[in-house]
């Protein structure tokens, strides 16, 4: 199956809130991506199948109180393409960070969330330190 990488924006945000539906209330879902697709600073990008069913999105922006990083988000569907939605869209955030100036990109994940933990680390983030209930995983751009 071809998959297409994209750069997401304010019209994307009902879709992309239906991939968040399932860990919460799609209305507050929905108007917290169009406040996050309207951010100044704000890339995101979303991966599709060739019918151009949404499989997952990143979306990273600047985190002003540290520097030159970015925190990054990430949410990809269950099933068998997660693995591969979730290396393509990765490639292509990695690529926009680097031309955005970032030096590198900072995820915080909750300590029990094991998928997302080996994702980011499977990418090359490594843990800088606890700050229970989340773990900090920063990814160097240089």
């Amino acid at each position: 199956m071809r998959l297409t990488v994209r750069r997401a924006g304010p019209f994307d945000a009902r879709a992309l809130a239906e991939v968040l539906e399932t860990a919460g209330d799609a209305v507050a879902a929905k108007k917290a991506m169009r406040a996050q697709l309207d951010a100044h600073g704000t890339l995101c990008h979303l991966v599709e199948d060739e019918h151009g069913i949404i499989l997952g999105f990143q979306c990273i922006a600047p985190i002003p109180e540290v520097g030159a990083g970015a925190g990054i988000i990430s949410f990809t569907i269950s099933g068998n393409l997660a693995i591969e939605a979730g290396s393509t869209l990765f490639k292509a955030t990695r690529a926009a960070a680097r031309d955005a100036g970032f030096d590198w990109l900072e995820a915080r994940v909750r300590a029990d969330n094991t998928k997302a933990l080996t994702y980011y680390q499977s990418r090359g983030f490594e843990a800088l330190r606890d700050a229970a209930p989340y773990l900090r995983l920063r990814y160097d751009l240089r």
